[in-house]
């Protein structure tokens, strides 16, 4: 029972017993005022006002403390004031009390009321298991002591005497079952009674009481001050967070389960470009993606429920002016009682990235194509001289795979004992280092053959790491060359005098010698017609700014210079075309330059009647190709011309539509040939002038696939059968042979069944006149998207209507 209840039972007209007590008193005393026993009522009587007296004074104390209580929560100044009242109500020598312990192994002493010893019970706390204040604990009910010397469990506080006649009523402190106190009476003298040990609960239950809603009210207020600081934190972070987000260039966002957007950052606004007001009015995420991606972004994030990690998708991001980008889509679930309510993510646009990716790529693309397009061998080497990769030039010199020599270093494709290895080391150090180096290397090929490289260095990046970049030109033929001429100056000037190929050797940009096959190549009679003339003065002028780069272009970096093909000037001012080669030699103690010519002016020629030869054949293939058109044409008692005309037309008309002038040939074939399948036809079907019944129908659309089989064995015609197997599929899909539709047909027949459909409806017929040009447009405007391409149909009226050069080519309509 609480502190607060007991009051409230105590409280029980005081005054009107006191006054009926009074009364009764006066009324026994006039009645009984002469008997002997009005001594022993008075007696009773003065006991039990004093009784009343200290209920009385009991309550006046209950009702003061709870008065304090309501204006003050100081924990221990309450319980002081309880221990004071109950040492005056119960006319005690001391009171104290004493809190028990977390855990529950000590009373600590709180609060201690009497004349004396006050420091020392303060300063002793009880053991739990070893004092008569421990009992009532672990008993948890009140306790009588009026005989301390029959009580084992007895403790003295140190620094205490030792008092027989001390009395001690001991009330447990409870919160409900649970004890967390005790309050302790001491009377020297006198007996306590079972009213002082009713008087002594009621005041440990108040204590009990208030320290419970001491510490609620304390719980309280410190729950309400976490609260308000948690408040001010939510506040402040969500400031700092709406501030971040702001600030970040990305678009950050949260949405609910249905995709719909409840916060997204400035960046988001300024991206996506819609407004406040649109984001009022609800906008949902799944809006915002790719048509083709959004089921993928749905089944990610419900994924992302169970799982609760998401990589990074990508997907293509539609702003609200319709324009798109890719982007990254990074999100998380948000938890509430550890149930998703929603997703809170991160956009990042990743456009320029795919744009740097593709440059790179190309870039890529670029760097392999130019290098496996050089001669020489190149070779990307660590800075040990291991090989991480080479080019088809080396892989060829050596007669490896590009696999197999990657890994490899210079000792596993050296010929053995030939080369100074430390050496070599050395100069891939140096050259790693930034110092360019040159030096020559026998190399053995994978067969077996052993060749001389000359071999230069060069520091470089390789995909961002440094590396040695080698550059190595097969020398073997020309060492042997200058061996040769070191063994016998004597034969080499012999080779050379005799050499069937011009030789001519020049420095300083002049010539110094020349062979007689030389002055023979030039129609000059000596020497002197040539030695001292600019090499330029030979060159013919198609020629010059060719030479002069290879002439700059040897000068500074002094290496063979591959075959290449010069025109020269003779001297009675006729060309002749030469395949000229140079290399460095010295000559006279100077670097000077041997040109060797090899006169191929005869291949030259021959090489052009080849291509006469070749042209006349094509022209022989196109005549064919015509007459076969022409044929058919006649058996068909079709349009003179017919297959001419919408072939120019279909070519012009490709013109404009941009298709590469290299496919203009075969298209312009397919269009002569487009119903050379009916070829296959029965003249019972073809040439039937009443209309085919549907088995005929079968026959006759079976002309295209008739046309594929009769041209597709000439790999001559190949890539011309797009027309005569599609031109008559219709961009609905329901044309024939396929059945074929939309951009799955291929565009040179879209263009073409344009065109073949014109020439047809504006010719005469055997079964009806000509069509005139505007019914003939209209007709076509009104099939566009049905049978014909719009884009074709568009493009072929404005080529006929604006241009003017449709009706050149249709002047026979």
């Amino acid at each position: 029972m609480s502190a607060r209840k007991k009051v409230k039972q105590q409280e029980v007209s005081l005054p009107n017993v006191i006054s009926l007590a009074d009364h009764l008193f006066e009324i026994n005393k006039k009645a009984h005022d002469s008997r002997e026993g009005f001594k022993e009522i008075q007696e009773k009587w003065e006991a039990l006002k004093k009784a009343l007296a200290q209920i009385t004074a009991h309550e006046e104390m209950l009702l003061d403390t709870a008065r304090y209580l309501t204006s003050n929560l100081d924990e221990k100044e309450i319980l002081t004031r309880i221990a004071n009242g109950a040492m005056r109500v119960l006319h005690a020598d001391e009171a104290d009390i004493y809190l028990l312990s977390k855990d529950e192994d000590l009373l600590q002493p709180m609060v201690a009321i009497g004349p004396q010893y006050i420091q020392e019970i303060l300063s002793a706390p009880l053991k739990v298991d070893a004092s008569l204040t421990g009992k009532a604990v672990r008993q948890k009910r009140s306790i009588i002591v009026n005989d301390i010397r029959d009580e084992t469990d007895a403790y003295q506080v140190p620094g205490t005497p030792v008092d027989t006649e001390e009395r001690l009523i001991i009330a447990p402190l409870t919160d409900e079952d649970k004890v967390i106190g005790a309050l302790c009476i001491t009377r020297l003298g006198a007996l306590f009674s079972m009213e002082d040990l009713k008087l002594a609960e009621a005041y440990a239950a108040f204590a009990s009481s208030v320290l419970v809603n001491v510490n609620t009210h304390t719980d309280l207020e410190k729950e309400v001050e976490e609260r308000m600081k948690a408040e001010r934190a939510l506040r402040e972070s969500e400031k700092k967070y709406r501030e971040l987000t702001d600030f970040l260039p990305q678009i950050i966002f949260e949405m609910d389960m249905k995709g719909r957007l409840t916060f997204v950052n400035r960046f988001a606004f300024r991206t996506m470009g819609f407004t406040y007001e649109d984001f009022e009015k609800g906008l949902n995420v799944y809006d915002f993606i790719e048509p083709e991606d959004r089921e993928r972004a749905e089944t990610s994030l419900s994924r992302l429920i169970d799982t609760e990690t998401y990589p990074a998708q990508e997907f293509r991001i539609v702003r609200k002016d319709g324009s798109r980008f890719h982007a990254f889509f990074l999100a998380s679930p948000i938890l509430t009682r550890k149930q998703p309510v929603g997703f809170r993510g991160v956009i990042i646009d990743i456009n320029a990235r795919k744009q740097i990716e593709e440059a790179l790529k190309q870039s890529e693309e670029s760097y392999h194509g130019l290098f496996n397009s050089v001669d020489d061998a190149i070779y990307i080497q660590d800075e040990d001289g291991k090989f991480l990769d080479v080019n088809e030039g080396a892989a060829k010199m050596y007669g490896y795979s590009r696999g197999e020599m990657i890994g490899r270093t210079p000792q596993d494709i050296e010929a053995e004992g030939k080369n100074d290895l430390e050496k070599l080391q050395s100069l891939v150090h140096k050259a790693y280092k930034g110092e360019p180096q040159q030096y020559e290397f026998w190399g053995m090929r994978k067969k077996g053959q052993v060749f001389l490289q000359d071999v230069r260095l060069y520091q470089g990046t390789y995909y961002g790491k440094q590396v040695v970049i080698s550059v190595a030109t097969d020398i073997t033929k020309r060492r042997m060359s200058e061996n040769a001429l070191k063994e016998s100056e004597a034969r080499y000037r012999q080779l050379v005098e005799l050499s069937p190929d011009a030789i001519a050797i020049h420095s300083g940009g002049k010539f110094v010698y020349i062979n007689p096959a030389g002055l023979k190549m030039l129609g000059a009679k000596s020497r002197e017609d040539i030695i001292g003339k600019p090499v330029l003065s030979i060159v013919a002028p198609g020629y010059i700014d060719t030479v002069k780069n290879q002439l700059k272009f040897a000068e500074q970096n002094r290496k063979y210079q591959p075959p290449v093909i010069e025109q020269f000037i003779r001297l009675n001012k006729t060309i002749i075309d030469a395949e000229v080669v140079s290399i460095p030699i010295t000559f006279d103690g100077k670097l000077a330059w041997q040109m060797v010519a090899h006169d191929i002016s005869e291949q030259v020629r021959a090489q052009a009647k080849e291509q006469q030869a070749t042209e006349e054949l094509f022209k022989a293939y196109e005549a064919t190709l015509e007459g076969w058109s022409h044929a058919l044409e006649m058996r068909e008692r079709e349009t003179a011309g017919h297959s001419r005309r919408v072939a120019d037309i279909t070519v012009a008309l490709c013109q404009k539509m941009g298709v590469p002038s290299d496919q203009l040939i075969q298209i312009r074939r397919g269009a002569i040939l487009h119903d050379i399948g009916k070829l296959s036809i029965p003249d019972r079907i073809l040439l039937k002038p009443e209309p085919l019944t549907k088995e005929e129908w079968v026959i006759m659309r079976q002309h295209p696939v008739f046309a594929f089989e009769l041209l597709s064995p000439i790999k001559y015609l190949t890539p011309a059968l797009e027309i005569p197997c599609n031109h008559h599929e219709r961009w609905d899909g329901t044309g024939y042979p396929n059945g074929i539709k939309g951009e799955e047909i291929p565009l040179s027949a879209r263009i073409f069944s344009v065109v073949d459909e014109w020439d047809a409806l504006t010719s005469d017929r055997p079964y009806r006149r000509a069509w005139t040009k505007e019914a003939a447009r209209q007709y076509l405007r009104d099939q566009r998207g049905k049978i014909f391409d719009p884009k074709v149909v568009d493009a072929f009226l404005k080529l006929m209507v604006v241009t003017g050069e449709f009706q050149k080519l249709g002047k026979s309509q």
